[in-house]
């Protein structure tokens, strides 16, 4: 499966490994179909809850602010992400900006 970077707002990985994952489902019914696109929109911008669906064990996703107070609700352009990896290393985890990246490009976040 070849990478799909289609806007350039995904840097190139320079260490560790990629992986590229894609899945695709087909609906008999257009109103099953947007249900489902809905209810997908809705879990990706859920962050604070992706350990529910990927395990706990896995990783640790949490919106903050930018002094890195913890803030519910969906995910927009402008708030951070923690990533807490388990693990040996630091304790304070990871935090990535959503929306532009550091060439000034838009995010798609709303």
């Amino acid at each position: 499966m070849e990478e799909k970077n289609y806007t350039g707002a995904v840097p190139e990985n320079r260490r560790g490994e990629a992986v590229t994952a894609e899945a695709s489902r087909t609906f008999n019914d257009a109103a099953l179909a947007a249900g489902f696109f809905t209810d997908t929109v809705r879990k990706l911008l859920d962050v604070n809850r992706w350990h529910e669906h990927a395990g706990e064990a896995l990783a640790r996703f949490v919106l903050t602010d930018s002094t890195g107070n913890a803030v519910e609700g969906e995910a927009r352009e402008g708030l951070l992400m923690k990533i807490d990896i388990p693990g040996p290393g630091s304790q304070g985890g990871r935090r990535v900006r959503l929306g532009g990246d550091r060439r000034g490009q838009k995010g798609r976040f709303r």
